[in-house]
């Protein structure tokens, strides 16, 4: 028989990719022959240009804190704040670059630090650069960022069932609070102790030496006055300022 048109071709292309069938199904009828439609029509969405690429996130500043740089920009002052966002994905986490200009950018690093429950909404980014230098042409890398145009204090992440800033074994596993200080408790020396060294009091308090997992005793989720009992009264005290970290 005659080959089917390019709009009955398209259709039956369309069809497979909205559906999942495999060659065993016939489309060339186009959507007619799929028998009746049991969802609605799609919603038209105009075009608007914040649409069009737009990026909403909630989440904890990890425990490199907020980066902020000054540019010269064709004889212009730039500032650039870059961070990462630790956000809550089913029993995991997902974790996010970040970069703000200018005024968003001072604004983040002048109320922000680590362990701080954040806000953004923003852009997707791609930057793409060559593997090989000598070689802009051959092979390129990419990697994906979000660039933030507004930010916010969050006030809820929702379940505090997992530590911020990680919260994830080294086995990849997540990691709930609760068995995070029983590990801290069983085994003091596999954890850094921060508390009278570290930088920003909303920094965290100790942190696994592996895995990297961060507990606060302080912040936006304290734990309750019993661990905070048992830290006082079982801990060694905390390392003075200046003294020497020591791997046990």
């Amino acid at each position: 028989g005659a080959a089917p048109s390019r709009g009955v071709a398209a259709a039956a292309v369309a069809g497979d990719w909205a559906t999942g069938a495999g060659d065993e199904h016939d489309f060339a009828g186009g959507a007619a022959s799929r028998g009746p439609l049991t969802t609605p029509e799609p919603e038209l969405v105009e075009f608007a240009p914040e649409r069009a690429n737009s990026v909403a996130l909630i989440g904890e500043i990890t425990e490199r804190g907020v980066a902020l740089k000054e540019l010269d920009f064709q004889g212009q002052r730039k500032l650039v704040a870059n961070l990462s966002i630790s956000v809550r994905a089913g029993r995991g986490r997902d974790f996010y670059n970040v970069e703000m200009w200018d005024a968003v950018a001072q604004q983040c690093a002048e109320h922000m630090s680590a362990g701080d429950a954040i806000a953004i909404r923003g852009r997707l980014k791609v930057d793409v650069w060559p593997e090989d230098k000598m070689n802009p042409d051959g092979p390129k890398r990419r990697a994906f960022k979000v660039v933030a145009s507004e930010l916010g204090r969050a006030a809820s992440l929702g379940s505090e069932d997992f530590s911020p800033a990680g919260g994830v074994s080294r086995s990849g596993a997540p990691v709930k609070k609760a068995e995070l200080w029983e590990m801290l408790f069983a085994d003091y020396s596999s954890f850094w102790d921060n508390r009278l060294t570290k930088r920003s009091d909303k920094a965290p308090d100790f942190v696994h030496k592996d895995s990297g997992d961060a507990l606060w005793l302080g912040g936006a989720y304290p734990p309750s006055e019993a661990i905070i009992e048992r830290v006082a009264s079982t801990l060694p005290p905390p390392p003075a300022p200046g003294a020497a970290r020591i791997l046990q």
